[in-house]
């Protein structure tokens, strides 16, 4: 008698509003291994005061990780005292679900749905569902939903319609909201210029985004310390690879007199999205076999569960 299929792996990519306090940082760190899922990277940043971890599992323990995590960042981050370079609105500020084969997808909107209701039930914590998960087509974004930011949801939230949650209650508190979602494998890569420029930083980003830029890309520019970046979400790497948006991006600097002195990859990349010799030719910092997200599955999985199709 032959026992009931493998639920599909999928990938998680939680990001937290905590990035200045190690025990924070631990407990969540802590709170996926404890649930006997490895974790497959961890991005830790002061100066956006933000944490992102990445692991991979069946849904059945994700959703148990999940429930801890946001518990553990609801009841140990203070929003109300928060500050960061980068945009965010809650403790659990997005925590994105991962399909990694294509056939899986409407079976993980379907339990990313399940996943939030419980969120809202059983945590009594405010929930927006977002990208392919979204119940409203205004929260497909998630920059439509973080607008404003924490301060904005916290003021309005119980008072303006458009911080009515999808689940959980109506009302305001020190943790604020999850942003819980499904969505294709992203990118999240930062490029480091090197005379810190910051208005040519937003400059070239405005260049490399939206209509007029290249396909599937969302660019900020801005200073983090003594540093200037172009940070920059790949949204599709099969529209525009990362080597394409380097190349796009030192070209522009290097019309300014400027150049990318190197690049940050945060979190993991697929292994398809980089051509030999690319992450060198980008000055990748860190690189090695295990930032490729394929590689770190498999080195954590059992040779007959590292199926994956990203």
């Amino acid at each position: 008698m032959s026992g009931m299929p493998l639920s599909p792996l999928r990938e998680c990519v939680p990001n937290f509003s905590a990035g200045r306090d190690r025990a924070t940082v631990e407990m969540l760190c802590h709170t996926v291994s404890a649930t006997g899922i490895a974790l497959l990277d961890t991005h830790v940043d002061a100066h956006y005061n933000r944490c992102v971890l990445t692991f991979a599992d069946r849904f059945e323990k994700l959703a148990t990780a999940a429930l801890g995590l946001v518990e553990v960042a609801t009841c140990n981050i203070d929003m109300t005292k928060h500050s960061g370079a980068h945009p965010r609105l809650g403790a659990t500020d997005v925590f994105p679900f991962v399909p990694l084969h294509s056939d899986d997808i409407q079976a993980c909107i379907k339990d990313v749905r399940m996943l939030a209701q419980r969120i809202g039930e059983e945590l009594g914590i405010c929930v927006y569902l977002y990208g392919q998960s979204a119940l409203r087509p205004d929260r497909h974004h998630l920059s439509n939903i973080r607008r404003g930011e924490f301060e904005a949801w916290h003021a309005g939230i119980g008072k303006d319609p458009r911080w009515e949650p999808d689940f959980g209650p109506s009302r305001p508190s020190p943790g604020g909201p999850v942003v819980l979602g499904t969505r294709p494998v992203l990118i999240a890569i930062n490029f480091v210029l090197a005379e810190p420029d910051a208005a040519l930083a937003r400059r070239i980003a405005r260049a490399v985004r939206g209509r007029s830029g290249l396909p599937a890309i969302q660019a900020r520019g801005f200073s983090i310390g003594s540093q200037v970046h172009v940070s920059c979400n790949i949204l599709d790497w099969r529209q525009t690879g990362p080597r394409r948006l380097f190349d796009r991006i030192d070209d522009l600097a290097m019309q300014a007199g400027n150049r990318v002195s190197h690049t940050e990859v945060v979190g993991l990349i697929p292994g398809a999205a980089l051509a030999e010799g690319d992450a060198e030719a980008m000055r990748v910092v860190d690189w090695s076999d295990r930032s490729i997200l394929e590689n770190r599955i498999a080195s954590v999985r059992s040779p007959t569960t590292t199926e994956h199709s990203v």
